[in-house]
């Protein structure tokens, strides 16, 4: 799809765009077009006529908006892990017991190491639907302190702000207080009257998925752009309103990709109803039709829709699979809970001589979303194979990022080297294509002083220390990677020395502490329990050895350890973006 202007009206085009046309061109003529409409918009009165073409406009320029931000990511495959929150759902009978866990669940904190003069309030999960949490005061032995958000108005008493880790307050300035005993709030919860999710395991135009409510098909397809259009399995008309929908997706090594953009719309021919807006719009404002026939037509084009919605989304980075989640409204409620619940003082685990004085009650089981998708994913380790096929570079005016795929491996442990070393000597060329005389800088010097630096998988360049600006550059890196990975399951009736297992907690010690080891704690259905809370301990009999405190007891431990550590080189040789003068 495409908004141009030409002679003065708004035309749309098919979506190809010829080579001089880069996307710099569309997002220019893209803002034409609004800036245009919002022009020939201005013009009418604020009256219900107004309204529909406004809302026709929107429903066009959504849709561009979402296929060039499909567009707008580079051309790279890089990407990082991205947090998925839907995926929750799947671990649950249905939404009503996952939000029984998630209110059932909550934690409050008081002395986290480097957070020590805070009280947290902790969420085990992110809910996935529409909350809101209202932290609103803190119990000191019997002494209620409210809690205000920190954009209210005043700049006394104690203030909450969110963060990553939950909604964290400061202790009061009072320090007569005794230490926090409970956190009280109020939790406000849009919980959807049902909900089903529908998995693409590989994406390809016109897959389908369907279960007895709905049927899923994919419309449109590109790297990092989708389109599915939802229908009713019973062939019945879907009303506004009577459903949302979301997608998550992943690339080919099972990553979450991070959506830049999602547009749920009846309309499935935006192309074809933005032709006919633009039209109607200029034969109003030519008067060539009056104020009655526009609004009757304008609203006709509005309603115009299929028995079905078209959900379209664009991603930031290429994607292979994914999974559409279809919400219904209908039989949807609001929740609100009150909620008190008893601060853990981590300062008193601190300090605890054994092991049954270090316990923490018992939460409601969690399952550890991101760790689960982590251990399904494959492939578990990289060979030198993959490392080959993945490696990838992305090169500015500034700079040059090095990057091969991730595994579990990657993202369970961490090297005890740089991913990346740089192998030297490089060799520049400019513009001419001849080589430059480049000197290596010496390991001590100061960064104003070299003409390139290597640091954490990227070669930095200063052009100020060129003779003159590089056009190209060659070399060689030495790429490090795990190509075994082991897995070990134990019951916790059966652990090995150097792992014990306390209700919900488990000691690691020994062998387990002094290597790269990674343990993880499991239910019943092998699913990994939420981690809460992780320390380093000493005492009598436990020396040097770690703890780890989890949303439910594990039934059984799973112990990862990565094999030896492998190395490969790779060649490279790259053009470089000249400078912005």
């Amino acid at each position: 799809m495409r908004l141009t202007v030409s002679f003065f009206i708004f035309v749309l085009f098919v979506p190809n765009a010829s080579v001089a046309q880069t996307l710099e061109n569309r997002r220019d003529e893209l803002n034409q077009v609004r800036d245009r409409f919002h022009e020939q918009l201005n013009q009418l009165p604020f009256n219900a006529l107004r309204l529909e073409f406004a809302s026709l406009g929107a429903q066009a320029f959504a849709a561009e908006e979402t296929e060039l931000l499909s567009l707008s990511s580079s051309a790279s495959q890089i990407v990082s892990e991205w947090p998925q929150k839907l995926g929750a759902v799947q671990f649950y009978p249905d939404v009503e017991e996952m939000t029984s866990t998630y209110l059932a669940a909550f934690m409050a904190e008081y002395g986290r190491p480097h957070l020590d003069d805070r009280v947290l309030f902790v969420p085990p999960f992110e809910y996935p639907f529409e909350h809101e949490v209202d932290f609103q005061s803190v119990s000191f032995g019997g002494d209620i302190v409210e809690v205000k958000p920190y954009w209210s108005e005043g700049r006394t008493g104690l203030r909450w702000w969110p963060s990553h880790l939950g909604y964290i307050a400061y202790y009061p300035d009072d320090k007569s207080l005794p230490l926090p005993t409970a956190a009280l709030g109020t939790i406000k919860l849009q919980v959807p009257g049902a909900l089903d999710w529908y998995v693409f395991d590989r994406i390809e135009p016109n897959a389908v998925r369907s279960s007895s409510s709905h049927r899923i098909s994919v419309v449109d397809y590109a790297d990092r752009y989708l389109e599915v259009f939802i229908e009713q399995a019973d062939g019945q008309s879907i009303s506004p309103g009577e459903l949302r929908a979301y997608v998550e997706a992943e690339n080919a090594n099972g990553h979450a990709v991070r959506t830049t953009q999602s547009q749920v719309s009846r309309v499935t021919d935006p192309q074809g109803q933005w032709e006919a807006t633009t039209e109607l719009l200029d034969l109003y404002l030519k008067n060539e039709i009056n104020e009655d026939k526009a609004l009757e037509a304008a609203r006709a084009l509005n309603s115009q829709a299929s028995d079905g919605v078209t959900l379209r989304a664009a991603f930031g980075a290429p994607i292979s699979s994914a999974t559409v989640y279809v919400a219904e409204t209908e039989g949807g409620r609001t929740v609100e809970h009150a909620i008190s619940v008893p601060v853990v003082d981590y300062t008193h685990q601190r300090y605890a001589n054994g092991l049954d004085d270090m316990s923490i009650p018992m939460r409601m089981p969690v399952v550890d979303l991101q760790m689960a998708k982590r251990l399904t994913r494959s492939p578990a380790s990289l060979s030198a194979d993959d490392v080959a096929k993945s490696f990838d570079i992305v090169a500015s005016s500034s700079h040059v990022r090095f990057h091969v795929g991730q595994a579990l491996s990657d993202l369970l442990f961490d090297f005890t080297e740089s991913r990346f070393s740089l192998i030297e000597p490089l060799i520049f060329y400019n513009q001419a294509g001849q080589v430059m005389d480049v000197t290596v800088p010496e390991r001590q010097s100061a960064i104003e002083n070299r003409p390139y630096s290597f640091f954490d998988g990227q070669l930095l360049l200063y052009h100020q220390n060129f003779d003159e600006v590089p056009q190209r550059v060659a070399g060689r890196v030495e790429v490090t990677f795990f190509p075994d990975l082991l897995r070990d399951y134990y019951s916790v009736d059966d652990l090995p020395q150097g792992l014990q297992v306390k209700g919900n907690m488990i000691l690691v010690g020994g062998f387990y502490r002094r290597n790269l080891v990674r343990v993880v704690a499991l239910d019943g259905n092998d699913r990994p329990l939420r981690n809460f809370f992780s320390r380093s301990v000493g005492g009598r009999g436990i020396l040097g050895a770690s703890l780890h405190y989890y949303h439910g007891a594990p039934e059984r431990v799973l112990v990862i350890q990565p094999g030896p550590i492998s190395k490969l080189n790779r060649d490279f040789d790259i053009a470089l973006p000249r400078p912005s003068e």
